[in-house]
């Protein structure tokens, strides 16, 4: 990996980042074998199918398995590399991809900034106490337990309550995809009470690998104003069905994400 750093604002440096091809056509071939795995094609038993035509017939599964495995890593090391803190995740800028050649992007990294305090001695402060109960403390534990679910790939079609990994392109009248309405990586809850119901039976039994055309009928007044009332078609291309598991709420837990001993 080749590294240049720069400041480009108070709080704010951008890296850019260069992989060699030759790296990245091996991070390539590993994300190619575990699309093999699930992989069907005429002729072939799920998991036979020779790697060349894996990467052939399933170039966007397994360009998009090579971006989730390989680019948070590669910007975590980025990062590192910099020696940087960022206090917020970084923003990944991905110009475009081509095989077979040296992969670059940049990395924008907001740090805590540095700030000279002064004046402060005298001033006055009031302390305002805030009763907390349990209820509340709850609450905010189940939404941390939300936050770092662990997602387990199924080999299955997909059921209620399980998750669905997907990405989606919205076409338009004449079945033709739409430009700048794709969406990669969406996971979608299958049983969610908020989820419609065109979009969750679209993609009941489905499986990775699989590609789907599914309407959905927007209500009058769904919150995107350019689609409340109307039907809208998407093909999605299912990545993985996932189960969603959620921590225990145990010490492991607490030292793990808040770096204490114990609940």
């Amino acid at each position: 990996m080749n590294l240049s750093a720069k400041t480009t604002g108070p709080w704010q440096h951008t890296l850019d980042v260069e992989v060699p091809a030759d790296e990245v056509e091996r991070h390539l071939e590993e994300a190619a074998r575990q699309i093999q795995r699930r992989a069907t094609l005429p002729g072939f038993r799920k998991g036979r199918v020779p790697l060349d035509l894996v990467r052939q017939h399933f170039a966007d599964h397994v360009e998009a398995e090579f971006q989730d495995a390989f680019i948070p890593r590669l910007v975590n090391e980025a990062v590192d590399q910099a020696r940087l803190t960022p206090v917020i995740p970084p923003l990944v800028r991905l110009p475009g991809f081509v095989p077979k050649a040296p992969l670059k992007l940049e990395v924008v990294v907001d740090v805590k900034p540095e700030v000279e305090v002064k004046h402060y001695k005298g001033l006055k402060a009031s302390r305002t106490a805030r009763t907390i109960d349990e209820a509340r403390v709850d609450e905010v534990l189940d939404g941390l337990r939300e936050q770092s679910a662990v997602f387990l790939d199924l080999d299955r079609p997909a059921g209620r309550g399980d998750v669905v990994l997907l990405d989606s392109t919205r076409l338009d009248a004449n079945g033709r995809r739409m430009s700048g309405t794709r969406s990669k990586g969406q996971r979608v809850l299958l049983g969610a009470p908020d989820l419609m119901p065109d979009l969750e039976n679209g993609l009941l039994g489905a499986t990775a690998g699989q590609e789907r055309t599914i309407e959905v009928q927007y209500p009058e007044g769904y919150e995107r104003t350019e689609l409340a009332g109307k039907k809208a078609r998407y093909v999605v291309a299912i990545r993985k069905i996932q189960e969603k598991k959620l921590r225990p709420l145990d010490d492991n837990f607490t030292r793990e994400v808040f770096k204490l001993d114990s609940v």
